[in-house]
């Protein structure tokens, strides 16, 4: 072999090896895409703010996504394309760190009592979050719904990450950007831009888990006569795919002045809502909605469980209405119905005795529920002072001897009724459950009518609302709900005047049944 041959092999030898180690140094890379950002929002259902929450969140992440897209974003910058709000029903399932395509960037906000954290990650970059910011107030997601407000964290959020701004491949997008909005809210201002970019593309080193930019020009601010601001290029190098752009000075150049701005607004937004109102009715309230219960629209059906010949064909049936809401908070409405039943005629019967042979009543009630909140245990203690119509029938056969009997009737129609209920509510993710005491009574009409009567109704009840499928188009809150009921009732008539010796009888009925209500 001559020294030229060997001199030519080993130079080829050394060209495959040099394509070699870069085959293997580069294998490892990947460019870095920003096509998606996938926005998602982590909450403690135990702290009762689900509800406010909910209604908010749509237009929150919104106003985030959009702040976060090119040319949408602050000072006219951004980073992805296109945002995705996650649906409210999948919130909870949602893994901050899940395997993703390598296009789809995580923003993550994870909202507790005070304090709302929102992080940005990238699935391939592992589990540390590349861009915090914390906002310190309950209304966070309230404040969010702000155009303003929104850019201000986006701008916070992507300077402490490793990209400000995508820019195309050229540079063009770069060259001339609008002067910082100025908003009525002037504290709601963004301070002003990066005076110089640094524009860069960039790799990531999947084995080593770090960021591999690459330098290819800057881009220096200038001030126009029309009051717009400019980004000059001064020079770039040519790039295939996405190129980036950050402040020259490097990751969280901005922080401190960001973090005035956003503690600024936050003050002033909570300010805001304060004056307005509003604090009452968002988030602020949460721990007072969650601990109120539903309000409720429906009808119930109950039958009694007595094994007498009559009354265990007694039944009854009903509309109620327990409002919850301006401007009617705490109204309640009962009418209830059990149809007439009655039993064969008895034709013998021990002398002295009584039998009832018919039964039938209705009441129709309005009252007002004075809510108190004692925070242990009990979630709720309502108070309801009840006025209304209520009406009872009821056929008695008195034995005066063994073969011979007189019939008496007690009957109250439409008399004025009067009454008081208290309940303690036990408030649960999927069912609320009252516990109730009620009594009532009705004062008959007197005069020449001697079946007059006056009703004593005494009762012990629980209601447990079981929560169903929502009904978005009836409301943000508004969803089916499906009642589980059971009574006990000792009722009392008595008159005035009798043609036997029964002047008054008493009863005792057991309802077990159940419903269907539209709670908001």
């Amino acid at each position: 072999m001559t020294i030229s041959n060997l001199t030519r092999q080993m130079a080829i030898g050394h060209l495959l090896f040099i394509a070699l180690f870069a085959t293997s140094a580069f294998a490892n890379r990947i460019p870095v895409h920003t096509n998606e950002v996938e926005i998602s929002l982590d909450y403690d259902p135990a702290d009762g703010r689900q509800n406010d929450l909910e209604s908010v969140w749509a237009k929150a992440c919104k106003q985030l996504g959009k702040a976060l897209e090119r040319n949408s974003g602050p000072w006219g910058f951004g980073l992805f394309s296109e945002h995705d709000c996650l649906p409210w029903d999948r919130q909870l399932a949602v893994d901050a760190n899940s395997s993703k395509s390598s296009d789809v960037w995580l923003v993550r906000l994870r909202v507790r009592k005070d304090k709302t954290t929102i992080s940005m990650h990238w699935p391939p970059a592992g589990t540390q979050a590349l861009g915090t910011v914390d906002i310190n107030s309950k209304l966070a997601l309230n404040h969010l719904t702000s155009e303003a407000f929104a850019k201000i964290i986006a701008a916070s959020l992507l300077d402490s990450s490793p990209i400000l701004t995508q820019i195309s491949s050229d540079g063009s997008e770069s060259r001339r950007r609008r002067s910082p909005e100025i908003v009525d809210d002037k504290v709601l201002n963004l301070p002003d831009p990066p005076s110089s970019l640094r524009i860069f593309r960039l790799d990531f080193d999947e084995e080593k888990k770090i960021f591999l930019p690459k330098s290819l020009g800057v881009a220096k601010i200038s001030q126009e006569s029309d009051g717009t601001q400019e980004w000059q290029i001064e020079k770039i190098q040519p790039a295939e795919g996405p190129v980036y752009a950050i402040a020259e000075a490097g990751r969280g150049t901005m922080t401190t002045r960001l973090q005035n701005a956003k503690e600024n607004a936050v003050a002033h937004l909570d300010r805001k809502a304060e004056d307005d109102g509003k604090l009452n009715f968002s988030i602020a309230k949460a721990a007072l909605q969650s601990s109120t219960a539903a309000g409720y629209i429906g009808l119930r059906y109950g039958k009694s469980l007595d094994s007498d010949p009559l009354t265990s064909q007694i039944g009854f049936y009903g509309l109620f209405v327990e409002l919850r809401g301006a401007p009617l908070n705490g109204l309640v409405f009962y009418h209830d119905v059990s149809p007439k039943v009655k039993i064969a005629p008895v034709s013998n019967s021990p002398a002295g005795s009584a039998v009832v042979k018919s039964f039938s009543s209705s009441r129709t009630v309005f009252g007002w529920s004075f809510e108190f909140e004692p925070k242990r245990f009990i979630d709720v203690i309502d108070f309801v002072p009840k006025f209304g119509r209520s009406s009872n029938s009821s056929d008695i056969m008195v034995f005066t001897t063994a073969n011979n009997a007189t019939t008496e009737r007690f009957e109250s129609k439409s008399s004025l009724s009067l009454g008081a209920e208290i309940g303690i509510w036990f408030l649960r993710k999927n069912f609320d459950a009252r516990l109730w005491h009620a009594r009532d009574f009705g004062l008959s009409a007197g005069g020449s009518d001697s079946d007059s009567s006056d009703i004593f109704d005494t009762k012990y009840g629980v209601d447990v609302y079981f929560k169903g499928q929502k009904i978005p188009s009836l409301g943000r809150r508004a969803s089916l709900s499906y009642l589980l009921l059971g009574l006990s009732e000792h009722v009392e008539l008595k008159k005035k005047t009798s043609a036997t010796s029964v002047n008054g009888i008493n009863y005792d009925l057991t309802y077990l049944g159940g419903g269907v209500a539209l709670s908001y």
